[in-house]
């Protein structure tokens, strides 16, 4: 059967006639409504010229192009329009910004005042160049897909073209020799020298390390603060400095609106769970970490804050979204140095922070004589105060009150006794035995940094020394991260990574200096006499009752301060590594799929040995023994040290698949830049915890052990 119009009836001749009219006025209404320019109303006073380039581009459904380099985007601006057109909107923004505009294919190309190109010369139209050799070329990212928008023009003229959907351009040069340069927001500058019998010029743009700090690191995906949704915090290297804290999260403090840090508890808008974790998802380089697990660490203690490049906190439902249920107490992504092209850059970056003892006049605690008044003040509002048995010990000012309340000493004599009690104070001797006056912490770091196209490493080592007030204390931690990027074809990209640290500590802590600097016993009571003679202190018992308690045969329990730092010893250690590898396969132009596999494992150990001299070892022997009718001891606790040891082995395997899609539908004037497919998916696992109290009975002949 012939396809004439013939074949078809009638009824359906005039129905496709009807639709083929209302066809053509769709389009025609379409393309008069395309072809009027839009209105635009804004009431901008003090803002940034982005955020006023933002609104206008929402309103005229134009984008902006414009180097960042040239453009000042953060000054101030006032401008005031009612519903008038892009071009006197633009034209008022101009004379107030000093810059020019062009419009182009809803492009609008911004440029300081007096530089700008012609709308021709933007369309490629180069009106007033002498005729010359055609050039072409593709910009592309650093991905290998099409930049749209680019500016390709001749360095130190007004000629050049912004690239199509395809990222393609075409030019007509004036003469030869001239420079070609390739720009986009958010990369660097790309140029080359123009030669004669030379047709085709390529671009592929890098991109701007310091623009990071622009965009949103989600962990799956990169975009700018335009582009996203939801509660976020953007943190940059730049907005850590002058920070000389040691870990990451600490350098945060006072940046993130709603996150709150106490002793390495992290805590983003509040309490989420009374007894559940309240800890946030911590994700670096696109991979959940698990860090470095312990009570008094946070898990990126691992992490060398000089290798941070950007910090993005997600605070709110989006984050679920992405991660899930273990986004419920929100997320911190963190990225860090990678390499990048250009000859080996060596960089060394130290620092020294010294921390004063805490201001005694600012902590506002009694002085010996107002705690000797107070006491007394007790006595007389409670007269009912009895004196202890003799077995238990009681403080010499109350004894001394007591016998004065039953009429024992006059008030002269009271006075007299209590004066030494005043005028004691043994805050200076505390920290002339177990204290520095000034904490100590320094860090070092040093990077190695390079590669090319193919190649890419960065290199760097750290090494942190602490040594806080408590004199005998002091912590090393050494840690090293690798990360290495193959470019082996336009299609496949391999990343590989190392991150590991190593933390020790090892030190006598029979005494704390801080818990008898301010606290502990009342202060009138001294390491030291006027001779330089250490001097006892008791707990519990008195006196009378250690003495006793020797008679019979059993541990002496004197105790005396500057003789007991020896008596306990504690130990840790603590190895963490972490394997990543990453794959990209480009499969066709705007699709490609992510591999990512990381392992992480923790190994380490705490060793708390009390030897059988410590004070509180003795008292546990004592407090079980029994005295047998026939005056013999039975000692139910052996007499000997004791060892509390922790053993840890955590291990956690991670990988991902992600499929990511970005095109550019040149119909629409729409970018779309999706996720179309992808899984984080934990494959396994294994936290592993020995903690057993160990408790070695060592008898007088038995070596201490290690």
């Amino acid at each position: 059967m012939k396809n004439d119009v013939s074949a078809i009836p009638a009824g359906k001749s005039n129905y496709l006639k009807r639709l083929l009219f209302l066809l053509v006025c769709v389009l025609m209404s379409g393309n008069a409504v395309w072809a009027q320019q839009p209105t635009i109303t804004i009431h901008a006073k003090n803002q940034s010229l982005k955020e006023v380039l933002k609104e206008i581009e929402q309103q005229s459904k134009h984008s902006f192009i414009y180097s960042s380099s040239t453009i000042n985007v953060n000054q101030k601006v006032n401008l005031e329009c009612n519903g008038v057109s892009l071009d006197k909107a633009l034209e008022q923004l101009g004379a107030i910004a000093d810059i020019t505009y062009s419009i182009s294919n809803h492009q609008i190309m911004l440029a300081p005042a007096g530089k700008q190109p012609t709308p021709a010369a933007v369309a490629g139209n180069q009106k007033g160049a002498k005729a010359g050799q055609t050039i072409r070329g593709v910009v592309k990212d650093e991905n290998g897909d099409p930049i749209v928008g680019a500016s390709v023009f001749f360095k130190g003229t007004t000629v050049g073209v912004a690239t199509d959907v395809d990222g393609k351009f075409t030019l007509k040069t004036t003469e030869a020799g001239q420079l070609l340069v390739a720009s986009f927001i958010g990369y660097s500058n790309a140029e080359v020298k123009v030669m004669p019998n030379q047709e085709v010029y390529n671009f592929d743009l890098k991109p701007e390390s310091k623009m990071i700090e622009e965009v949103i690191v989600t962990g799956y995906q990169t975009i700018s603060k335009e582009r996203a949704t939801g509660s976020f915090a953007i943190i940059s290297p730049k907005d850590m400095e002058g920070k000389l804290q040691t870990n990451v999260m600490d350098r945060l403090e006072g940046k993130v609106a709603g996150l709150t840090s106490n002793r390495g508890n992290i805590q983003i808008r509040g309490v989420s769970t009374l007894n559940g974790d309240k800890t946030p998802l911590y994700v670096v380089d696109g991979i959940p970490f698990e860090g470095e697990p312990g009570s008094q660490t946070t898990p990126l203690d691992v992490l060398n804050p000089s290798d941070v490049v950007n910090i993005t906190v997600l605070k709110d439902a989006t984050a679920a979204s992405i991660y899930g249920a273990r986004s419920a107490n929100g997320v911190i992504v963190i990225t860090t140095r990678s390499g990048s092209t250009g000859k080996p850059r060596v960089n060394y970056n130290g620092s020294i922070k010294l921390q004063g003892l805490p201001d005694r006049d600012y902590a506002n605690k009694m002085s010996s004589s107002e705690l000797v008044d107070f006491q007394k003040m007790l006595i007389q509002t409670f007269p009912n105060v009895n004196r202890y048995d003799a077995n238990r010990f009681q403080n010499d000012v109350q004894l001394l009150l007591l016998d004065w309340r039953d009429g024992k000493l006059s008030e002269s004599e009271l006075e007299t006794k209590l004066k030494p009690y005043r005028t004691h104070d043994r805050y200076n001797q505390v920290i002339d035995e177990f204290l520095r006056k000034r904490a100590i912490t320094h860090q070092h770091n040093l990077s190695f940094n390079g590669g090319s196209d193919i190649y890419k490493y960065n290199f760097s080592i750290n090494y942190t020394g602490t040594a806080p007030h408590e004199r005998e204390q002091k912590t090393k931690r050494i840690g090293f991260n690798i990360k290495n990027t193959f470019n082996l074809f336009k299609w496949f990209t391999l990343d590989a990574g190392i991150i590991g640290s190593n933390k020790s500590e090892d030190y006598d802590n029979g005494v704390l200096g801080m818990n008898l600097l301010n606290a502990g016993t009342s202060s009138y009571y001294m390491l030291r006499d006027d001779e330089g003679n250490p001097l006892q202190m008791y707990n519990t018992k008195s006196q009378a009752e250690i003495d006793r308690l020797k008679s019979i045969g059993l541990m002496d329990e004197t105790y005396i301060p500057v003789n007991e730092m020896a008596s306990r010893h504690y130990t840790a250690k603590s190895r963490y590594l972490n394997l990543n590898f990453g794959a990209k396969f480009k499969i066709i132009d705007g699709l490609n799929l992510e591999l990512r596999y990381q392992t992480e494992n923790t190994t380490g150990f705490t060793k708390q040995y009390d030897t059988k001299n410590a004070l509180d070892v003795k008292t546990m022997i004592n407090d079980a023994a029994v005295l047998n009718p026939n005056g013999t001891l039975k000692y139910n606790i052996p007499v000997g040290g004791q060892i509390v040891q922790t053993n840890t082995d955590n291990n956690s395997y991670t990988m991902r698949a992600q499929v990511n899609y970005n095109n550019t539908f040149s119909e629409l004037n729409k970018r779309i830049k999706n996720i179309v497919g992808g899984k984080s998916l934990p494959l396994k696992t294994v936290s592993t915890v020995w903690d057993t109290m160990i408790r070695h009975w060592c008898t007088a002949k038995s070596t201490r052990l290690t």
